[in-house]
């Protein structure tokens, strides 16, 4: 691992400037322009946010920490959503389904479906503490995703001016901000925002700047922000050892100690959170809803589990975004050479979004908005070279270049020649 010492405020201060305004681009307008177009979507993310079941889950996870009591947790969630949130939207979650219905009235059922949420341990305590700072809870969650989101935008754009000029950054990077997928990520009252930011921060960090620590340190704090996060984390750690090259390669006993730890503290978040199987999450979430899920045992099921690859397939096909991802991504990886360290993220940003489906066949957009980051900075790399590249020679052809032949002096010897010729006669 590389050591810190040129991480001085001076070496920090000339990379920054050099990233963002560039040794031979001294334009400030597109980078100004971008950091308009980027202020204003985290405005209007925060703004506009929206108001899903799930903040009702987050906001019980938040008020368990403070009192156990299943009545009081219950008052405490459904007194704030009704004064926090819109009439219609309260109402739509209160009465939409049956499974909303039921909670509305059980303080006990609600409580039962704490540890899907309670299993965040890190964006809890987040919200808990700017709830504390007199913060409502609606718009504690609201202000994480935001300036989450905010430090995703920051991150792409300077990913970008490694390949790109200022103004194809603040385009490339602008026209990605703006897409649904990275606006919606910010509306959300969930932690997906704030997982994206640490990840791609975690991928910029290894695949450009070249460091191994904080990165990987970055990976290991996320999983208390996602447990999810494990398989990006031991992709990373997995491509460290095998494929990378010094000075970000990891030892395989680094690498096993790494991982093995990771893999313990999730066990230990799913252990005191008091989280549900694999199965019944799969059910409850893709199936149907279960009001009281630490009463009943759904082991797992071929045919359940079946339904529900067929269910995410639709979801695939139906998905815009990341059908448009993914052909770009496979463009880009047809485009790059083998040996760019941007086809490695691919096939490992592919991969890991495919395992994802399968472990869990739930195809969201909120969680590959890290993997749609990657897609652009394989993009960025290949415009990079594009623009780099000399026609002629990419297309096989060559033009020979032939010396001028002196034919003065030829023509001096003749016309030496003829005059004693002359004198002769």
């Amino acid at each position: 691992m590389r050591s810190f010492q040129r991480w001085t405020p001076r070496y920090v201060y000339d990379r920054t400037r050099d990233i963002l305004v560039g040794s031979r681009d001294k334009s400030w307008i597109p980078t100004t322009a971008y950091a308009g177009v980027l202020l204003i979507t985290t405005l209007v993310a925060y703004s506009s946010p929206d108001y899903n079941f799930d903040l009702f889950g987050y906001m019980a996870a938040v008020e368990s920490a403070r009192d156990p009591d299943s009545i009081k947790i219950h008052s405490a969630v459904y007194r704030a959503a009704q004064g926090g949130m819109p009439r219609a939207k309260f109402e739509e979650n209160v009465t939409a389904t049956a499974f909303r219905r039921d909670l509305a009235q059980n303080p006990f059922h609600f409580a039962e479906q704490i540890p899907f949420y309670s299993v965040r341990p890190l964006y809890v305590e987040l919200i808990l503490l700017l709830h504390r700072l007199g913060l409502g809870v609606i718009k504690a969650t609201r202000l994480v995703s935001a300036l989450s989101l905010l430090g995703l935008g920051i991150v792409v754009f300077l990913w970008t001016r490694v390949y790109l000029d200022s103004f194809r950054s603040a385009v490339l990077a602008g026209t990605f901000v703006l897409t649904p997928p990275f606006l919606n990520l910010g509306r959300y009252a969930t932690p997906d925002s704030l997982a994206t930011f640490a990840l791609v921060l975690a991928l910029y960090l290894v695949f450009e700047m070249q460091r191994t620590a904080v990165p990987l340190g970055i990976l290991c704090v996320s999983l208390f922000i996602r447990t999810d996060n494990l398989l990006v984390l031991v992709g990373v750690v997995g491509y460290l050892t095998l494929i990378a090259r010094s000075p970000v390669r990891v030892p395989l006993r680094g690498a096993i100690v790494l991982v093995s730890l990771s893999l313990a503290t999730v066990l230990a978040i799913n252990q005191l959170a008091g989280t549900y199987s694999w199965s019944l999450l799969v059910h409850h979430t893709l199936i149907e809803k279960v009001v009281n899920p630490s009463e009943v045992r759904i082991p797992f099921s071929l045919p359940e589990y079946s339904r529900a690859l067929r269910f995410c397939l639709g979801q695939v096909l139906g998905s815009g975004a990341l059908l448009i991802f993914t052909f770009i991504g496979t463009a880009c990886c047809m485009a790059l050479p083998s040996s760019h360290r941007m086809k490695g993220l691919l096939h490992l940003a592919l991969g890991l979004s495919v395992l994802r489906l399968l472990l869990f066949p739930l195809a969201q957009d909120r969680f590959f908005v890290w993997a749609y980051a990657v897609v652009v900075m394989a993009l960025a790399a290949m415009l990079a070279r594009f623009g780099e590249a000399q026609p002629l020679v990419n297309l096989g052809l060559s033009v020979e270049r032939t010396e001028p032949q002196n034919h003065a002096a030829p023509l001096s010897q003749g016309t030496g020649l003829l005059r004693d010729a002359r004198s002769r006669l």
